[in-house]
C-alpha cells in the first residue's frame, strides 16, 4: 500500500511538468500557425491588390462574399465576424469543413478573421477587399483615416469586435496583420 502511495505521488509530480510541456508546445504551434498565416494573407494582399473577405459559416474555409458581391466591388457576406479564408489562401492542413483551427485543435478554435468595410476612404468604397482598392484609395490616405485600421489581440468577442471597443485598439505605425485563434 505504501508503494502504491509513493508510486501515485512520484506518476502526479511528473505529470504537472508534462502538462504544462503540452500547453507550450500548442502555444508555439499556434505561434507558428498564425505567422504562416500572416504572410499568406500579406502574400495574397501583394499579389491582389486587397485583403480576402473572411470565410463564414458555410463557405468552407473560402472567402464569403455578399449577394452580388465580388472582388470588384468587395461586398463581403460579413466583414467583422469570420474566420480566415484558409481555402482562399492556400493553407494546410485544414479541418474537415475547410477551416484553419489551432493546435488545440477543438471545433471553438477556428482562426477567426476580421476586415474593416463598408465604409469609404479617397471616394473608394470597401477599399481593403476591393480589387486594386488598397491602391485606388492610396495608403498615406488609408493610414491617415480616423479610425479605420485597429488589430484585434483576441478572438474571444471577435463577433462583437467593434472599431471603438475595448478588444481593439489602433495598431502601431509598423504592425502588421494580426490574427487570433481564440
Amino acid at each position: 500500500m505504501v508503494v502504491i502511495v509513493i508510486l501515485t505521488l512520484l506518476l502526479s509530480g511528473l505529470a504537472l511538468p508534462l502538462a504544462a510541456q503540452l500547453q507550450v508546445r500548442r502555444a508555439e504551434e499556434t505561434r507558428r500557425t498564425l505567422d504562416v498565416a500572416r504572410d499568406a494573407l500579406l502574400g495574397f494582399a501583394a499579389s491582389h491588390g486587397r485583403l480576402p473577405c473572411p470565410a463564414s459559416e458555410t463557405s468552407a474555409g473560402e472567402e464569403a462574399f455578399a449577394p452580388g458581391g465580388d472582388a470588384s466591388n468587395g461586398n463581403c457576406e460579413t466583414f467583422y465576424a469570420g474566420w480566415l479564408p484558409a481555402a482562399t489562401l492556400g493553407l494546410s492542413p485544414v479541418d474537415a469543413g475547410g477551416y484553419l483551427r489551432d493546435a488545440w485543435d477543438t471545433p471553438r478554435n477556428r482562426v477567426r478573421y476580421a476586415v474593416f468595410g463598408n465604409a469609404a476612404v479617397n471616394g473608394v468604397a470597401n477599399p481593403l477587399t476591393r480589387a486594386s482598392g488598397l491602391r485606388m484609395a492610396t495608403l498615406p490616405a488609408l493610414g491617415a483615416a480616423s479610425h479605420y485600421v485597429f488589430i484585434c489581440s483576441t478572438g474571444a468577442k471577435s463577433t462583437e469586435c467593434r472599431i471603438n471597443g475595448a478588444e481593439c485598439s489602433p495598431p502601431s505605425r509598423s504592425a502588421a496583420p494580426s490574427l487570433s485563434s481564440r
